[in-house]
């Protein structure tokens, strides 16, 4: 019985912190979904912080990749492969980019964060955002994901502490 009461105690408090995140990313105007997936692959990876600041630093190479990729494409489309379908330069420069993330195997400890990079990209291409705020939109979002996830773990914490 006592874990049940635990148990329930700690899901209203991760309702009451995700309801917070969305007040925090009304008043910024970011996409919750953005701190809400930082703030799931914080637990993804063990709610360990040194493993999530690498998975941050993993997601937001895969951002800076993405943003070269799209100066890349543009170039292309506009002085090297002129008047043809634009599927073309993206497809050179996603085979370039694909194989260069794939090639991070080479580095021992680069090779666990290959799928952060790779998702840290689709975070770029999904939220659409403007390279002016890129930063503000995607790598504080993500900051603020990792940090939801460290005040669940201090709550839970202290909740059960208190309910011993």
């Amino acid at each position: 019985m006592r874990s049940n009461i635990h148990l329930s105690i700690h899901a209203l408090s991760v309702g009451l912190i995700a309801a917070m995140v969305i007040y925090v990313c009304s008043l910024f105007s970011w996409q919750a979904w953005v701190v809400f997936f930082a703030w799931a692959n914080f637990f993804l990876h063990g709610s360990n912080l040194k493993k999530s600041f690498k998975l941050l630093i993993a997601l937001i190479t895969g951002i800076f990749l993405a943003l070269a990729a799209t100066y890349c494409i543009n170039y292309l489309s506009n002085h090297v492969i002129v008047n043809s379908p634009k599927v073309y330069p993206v497809m050179m420069v996603v085979f370039v980019l694909a194989s260069l993330i794939i090639f991070l195997e080479y580095f021992r400890s680069w090779k666990e964060l290959i799928p952060a990079i790779f998702l840290g990209t689709v975070l770029y291409f999904a939220t659409d955002t403007n390279n002016s705020d890129l930063a503000y939109q995607l790598v504080l979002p993500l900051l603020f994901g990792l940090i939801s996830g460290l005040l669940t773990i201090f709550v839970r914490t202290k909740l059960d502490a208190v309910l011993k």
